[in-house]
């Protein structure tokens, strides 16, 4: 095996483990949308109603062909107002991106 390609494997085996934890945990995003997003959203079957009627369901939200993941990524990096800055880490964000995957593929 020559040098470069020597040099590719080593990388793809130290990056792999960073790689693995970047695929989000979508029950660990819908338990922290339950805790962090459902006063202004509403994120499960049979929670009671928020108070904010113009914030979209988690549902609506993961209908929405518009927001792909990259998109979803972009904007839980730097929520905007009115939405609170919640200082997702990497990790929270692929969770829920993984949650709203989830939603998007369990009601076709």
């Amino acid at each position: 095996m020559n040098r470069l390609a020597m040099t590719a494997v080593i990388l793809t085996c130290l990056a792999s483990p960073a790689l693995a934890q970047e695929h989000g945990d979508a029950r660990a995003g819908r338990a922290l949308a339950l805790s962090a997003c459902a006063n202004c959203h509403l994120v499960a079957e049979g929670q009671s109603k928020p108070p904010m009627d113009s914030v979209p369901s988690f549902d609506a939200i993961a209908h929405n062909q518009a927001m792909t993941e990259a998109r979803l990524r972009a904007f839980l990096n730097k929520p905007h107002w009115p939405m609170p800055d919640l200082q997702l880490s990497r990790q929270q964000i692929e969770d829920e991106i993984a949650f709203l995957a989830e939603l998007r593929t369990s009601r076709r």
